[in-house]
């Protein structure tokens, strides 16, 4: 969005880096994101680049947004998400040929839809979140779905349609899962680099100081010499 800034993450490294605020239990920055459940969505392997996973042969098949732009994305399947709201994303579905969305809420993106799946609210499906903090936090229903089935239960069934079945026969099946990847995570004691020490991250040219003249500083300069000659100040 426009009024955020590109580089206010780098910023905030470079500051929590400076004051010794990284590499520490109990320290750094959490980071609020727009939408919820995305830190969950990360963490299982969908990045916000819509790459399925960070290895090499994700890498260099190219993002989401570059199949859609070529044409290579035929059909696409949108839960609960509405990105045809902002108009500049619709040229990315223009190339689908078949869009299915399921949603509890018939959105734009609903309504340009070829096939809609109505989903099941928060208090009709079982799951869980990950939490801005990185916690693993489980949720059960309190109301049976009016559609049927819960979340989990549709998408499994398209699955299955597609040749491709899912082994998952409840919830907890799906969060132990999910457990378990979370134990392979690597916990890293170093920084990428050759040294392994961290480093700060350089200012792009759009926010590089601007050059003042000589003569200004010079000025300021007397103006201290002055005030520290009346202890104003030290």
């Amino acid at each position: 969005p426009a009024d955020k800034s590109q580089n206010d993450l780098p910023a905030l490294a470079n500051l929590l880096l400076l004051m010794g605020k990284v590499g520490r239990i109990a320290n750094g920055f959490l980071l609020l994101r727009d939408h919820c459940n995305s830190q969950g969505l990360m963490d299982i392997g969908i990045g916000g680049d819509g790459r399925d996973g960070d290895s090499k042969e994700h890498a260099e098949g190219g993002t989401l947004i570059s199949h859609l732009q070529n044409g290579g994305v035929k059909a696409c399947l949108i839960f609960g998400e509405n990105p045809l709201k902002d108009l500049h994303l619709r040229k990315y579905l223009d190339s689908c040929q078949l869009l299915i969305v399921q949603d509890v809420f018939l959105t734009e993106t609903a309504l340009a839809s070829d096939v809609f799946l109505p989903a099941s609210t928060a208090l009709e499906t079982s799951g869980s979140y990950t939490n801005f903090e990185g916690r693993l936090q489980k949720f059960s229903r309190i109301f049976h779905p009016k559609n049927g089935m819960e979340n989990w239960q549709v998408l499994c069934r398209l699955a299955e349609k597609l040749g491709h079945p899912w082994p998952y026969r409840s919830p907890e099946e799906i969060l132990e899962e999910i457990s378990g990847l979370a134990d392979q995570w690597p916990v890293k004691d170093s920084f990428p680099f050759l040294h392994g020490r961290a480093r700060f991250s350089a200012a792009p040219p759009s926010m590089a100081v601007p050059q003042v003249p000589s003569s200004s500083f010079c000025s300021l300069c007397e103006r201290l010499e002055v005030f520290r000659e009346k202890r104003l100040m030290l």
